[in-house]
């Protein structure tokens, strides 16, 4: 996994920590995006998916 898909997953998750509801942008094709996240959480993303986007969830809600 690249550094700036370690960063984007970071960001998120540092949102979330605050609110369980999350809007990002930016996002264009990085792969692993969402990987492995689990709690009841709404996230919306504004881009393209890469490879593996959200995969192997555990209760988020994804809109990209």
């Amino acid at each position: 996994m690249g550094l700036i898909v370690m960063k984007v997953n970071e960001l998120i998750l540092e949102k979330l920590e605050k609110s369980s509801k999350v809007r990002g942008s930016g996002v264009d094709g990085e792969d692993y995006v969402l990987v492995g996240f689990s709690g009841k959480y709404e996230i919306y993303i504004e881009g393209n998916a890469g490879d593996f986007f959200s995969a192997l969830l555990n209760g988020p809600e994804v809109t990209l």
